[in-house]
């Protein structure tokens, strides 16, 4: 007699299922993972994002790019488990913000650990992106402001315009949290509306320096103006404007006058002329030299040469006049036609220091730089240059063992006749130059060397030896001074300078604060 089998493991033939059906449930179990399956693979997924988070954290060290992808690997794996396993009690688990993977919470990770890392390996990629972290994570909202509207113009300069606005833009938001009526609220707002000019933003410009009566950047944003076609407009805003340094205001009018000659308007360039002249009666003694070069090459400009050639002569231009101006003055010199009419003015002064002056070495070697300079850009390149190497060899005669004010002076004028010999492709002799002046480094107090060092970086930067400017800029100490000299390398350089990671990485570094935000 057959075993009787229980009814509980064999159901009544009225609720057994046909055999196709079961088949089709056996093979579903067959190639369906057990619940206990599926937690082993949801565990070891997130065993894998845990191990990525390790690494991230050990090269951040080393490369916060390199840093990022491991990080981004480990939220990959963390979200296929949430996609592929939500079913399972680590799926659940991962949903909580407080869970820990590796020795940090998901949620630090997703919410903070993540866009910081991403916002440090932006800064690893360009001197100039290195600048805008270094200004962006300065802590003292005052000092944060100014250094940003420093960065932010360098990079309006090198043509990244939007970058530069939402740079001005997030500062703005950062000024309106400083105390009310505080002088650092003003000076921001100040620094901010000269960064709206530079960074094209006008109208913008225009609404904050109303709001706050700002005498400066209201002749600036007039300057601006006029620069962009809007000359009849910039007219109104000086004339009759109250406040104001006689400089400013000097070149405002001086400015605008040659726009109003471009534009076939001589009567009123020259009532404009005129005034710009009645000012510079009022500038201050020490301004009286910028004064004239900046109504000389107003004048030029304008194909007036006789004033041009007079307010040179009454100032002394060329003695003491800075790279820019000496540029500015060769642009509108070639402008007017008076180009033969400059290049004469570099002969006698050339002239004049072979046959021996009475001045000290501290001022004729300067001029001698000044002049030389525009010699070999005014088409006599060799005699320039070799004019130039002679302005180095005097400037070692410019400063006694004792004279400090007379070393800073022979110091930068090194560092412009290096400038001057790398802007005329003397690269070798220009970088000469630049060394020697930072050989007498020592012979300064601490906080007169930033500047320097600053400069000398960008001269290295424009010579195209990226490394040598990184070396000097890890050699200053404030990190808006950083930021500063960071952008400055880059504007030098037309941002072609290939810097290697590792040297923005350590800059980074140094004064990273992620270990704050785990």
């Amino acid at each position: 007699m057959s075993a009787q089998l229980s009814p509980a493991l064999h159901p009544p033939a009225s609720r057994r299922l046909p055999c196709w059906r079961r088949f089709l449930i056996i093979g579903a179990l067959l190639v369906t993972p057990s619940c206990a399956d599926r937690e082993g693979e949801a565990r070891s997924a997130v065993k894998a994002a845990a191990f990525e988070v390790l690494e991230a954290r050990k090269l951040e060290t080393e490369s916060f790019d390199a840093a990022l992808e491991h990080y981004e690997m480990a939220l990959n794996s963390i979200s296929q488990v949430r996609q592929e396993y939500p079913d399972t009690s680590t799926a659940a688990l991962l949903n909580k913000p407080s869970t820990y993977l590796g020795p940090i919470t998901i949620g630090a990770i997703e919410g903070t650990i993540l866009p910081a890392v991403r916002r440090r390996a932006e800064a690893e990629s360009s001197p100039l992106a290195c600048a805008a972290f270094m200004a962006e994570t300065i802590l003292a909202p005052a000092p944060r402001i100014q250094a940003v509207c420093t960065v932010a113009r360098s990079a309006a300069a090198l043509g990244r315009v939007a970058v530069a606005q939402q740079m001005v833009q997030n500062a703005t938001v950062t000024a309106h949290g400083l105390p009310a009526g505080s002088e650092s609220r003003e000076k921001a707002f100040e620094a901010l509306a000269n960064a709206l000019i530079d960074t094209r933003e006008l109208e913008k410009a225009r609404s904050l320096i109303l709001a706050h009566g700002f005498e400066a950047p209201w002749q600036r944003l007039a300057i601006a103006l006029a620069r962009t076609g809007q000359t009849r407009r910039s007219a109104g805003m000086v004339t009759h404007a109250l406040g104001g340094e006689p400089l400013a205001r000097l070149e405002a009018r001086a400015v605008i006058g040659t726009a109003l000659s471009r534009e076939g308007n001589p009567a009123s360039a020259l009532a404009m002329m005129q005034e710009a002249e009645r000012w510079a009666k009022l500038v201050r003694s020490e301004q009286l030299t910028q004064a004239g070069l900046i109504l000389a090459t107003q004048f030029a400009s304008q194909r007036a040469l006789n004033a041009a050639d007079a307010w040179l002569g009454e100032v002394n231009g060329l003695r003491t006049a800075k790279r820019e101006e000496l540029d500015a003055l060769i642009t509108a010199y070639k402008e007017g036609g008076g180009e033969a009419r400059l290049l004469q003015r570099v002969h006698d002064g050339l002239k004049m220091i072979e046959a021996g002056t009475d001045i000290s070495p501290a001022s004729e070697v300067p001029w001698l730089a000044n002049i030389a300079y525009l010699q070999a850009k005014l088409g006599e390149g060799e005699p320039g240059a070799f004019a130039l190497s002679q302005a180095r060899i005097r400037a070692d005669n410019i400063a006694p063992d004792d004279g400090l004010p007379l070393l800073t002076n022979e110091i930068e004028t090194l560092l412009d006749i290096g400038e001057r010999l790398l802007l005329i492709n003397h690269v070798q002799p220009g970088m000469d130059a630049t060394e020697d002046a930072l050989k007498r480094l020592e012979g300064l107090p601490l906080e007169q060397r930033s500047n320097i060092l600053s400069r000398a970086a960008s001269l290295a930067a424009r010579a195209g030896k990226p490394e040598r400017a990184i070396d000097l800029i890890e050699k200053l100490h404030d990190q808006a001074e950083i930021a500063a000299a960071l952008a400055q390398t880059a504007q030098a350089s037309g941002e072609r300078l290939m810097v290697p990671k590792r040297k923005l990485h350590d800059l980074v570094a140094r004064f990273d604060r992620l270990e704050g935000l785990r």
